[in-house]
């Protein structure tokens, strides 16, 4: 069996579950955080605002080609689901909500509010910066996000 692990995070996760989800079409998002240390947190950056966690996280991790193109299809293209997002990246499956669960991993030290830390039924991590409709299965960033990600000098286009 793979195993992925994220250096930053030190999770470490099956890829088989990752393509698994992928193709099961689950009604929730890929990638939850079961138990996060408080000093997995980036200290002075998790207590602040949305907008400041965002940018502390990718600025000190600034995304990769990947990151980019998901952040970028959701930024043109909210309310879609992950079937659309993955081909607007140029993708044939629909893997996109895997992609930005990893890169919402990535990042959970400064994502994640600390006051979250210790919750043993902790939402999903997509959760702090994206919503999910279950019902319609599309995603959509919270409008503090995007404000926030457009704010970066980033080009989200690719």
């Amino acid at each position: 069996m793979a195993y992925v692990r994220d250096e930053t995070t030190g999770f470490t996760v099956t890829f088989r579950s990752l393509v698994l989800r992928a193709f099961t079409r689950e009604a929730r998002p890929v990638l939850a955080v079961p138990r996060l240390l408080p000093t997995s947190l980036k200290p002075g950056v998790a207590n602040g605002p949305l907008a400041e966690r965002i940018r502390a996280a990718f600025t000190d991790l600034p995304p990769n080609e990947t990151e980019i193109r998901v952040i970028g299809a959701l930024l043109r293209f909210p309310g879609a689901t992950s079937d659309v997002l993955s081909k607007h990246c140029g993708w044939v499956q629909p893997i996109w909500q895997t992609h930005f669960g990893l890169m919402c991993q990535r990042r959970v030290g400064y994502l994640w509010p600390t006051q979250l830390a210790d919750e043993p039924d902790a939402k999903f991590l997509t959760g702090v910066l994206a919503e999910y409709r279950p019902n319609r299965g599309i995603f959509t960033f919270k409008p503090e996000v995007a404000k926030a990600l457009r704010a970066l000098e980033i080009d989200w286009e690719g």
